[in-house]
């Protein structure tokens, strides 16, 4: 990992069993030590999830990268 790293830890989520969740994100109001997304800005983005299959594990989703105009 490099650069400048935030976490969105305010909006912990439970996918529940079909296994699917959303956050809105604020995009003026970004966790520090982020700024507010301006024009020309590319965020890459990455959930951190805990698993219990078959025993209790943590993991990441695969990263997307949101290039914003």
């Amino acid at each position: 990992l490099g650069g400048t790293i935030g976490r969105f830890a305010a909006q912990v989520q439970s996918s529940g069993a079909g296994g699917f969740f959303w956050i809105a994100v604020d995009l003026a109001n970004l966790p520090p030590p982020l700024s507010a997304v301006m024009a020309g800005d590319d965020f890459n983005f990455q959930a951190w999830f805990r698993d219990n299959n078959p025993g209790s594990t943590s993991n990441f989703t695969d990263g997307v990268e949101i290039g914003f105009l």
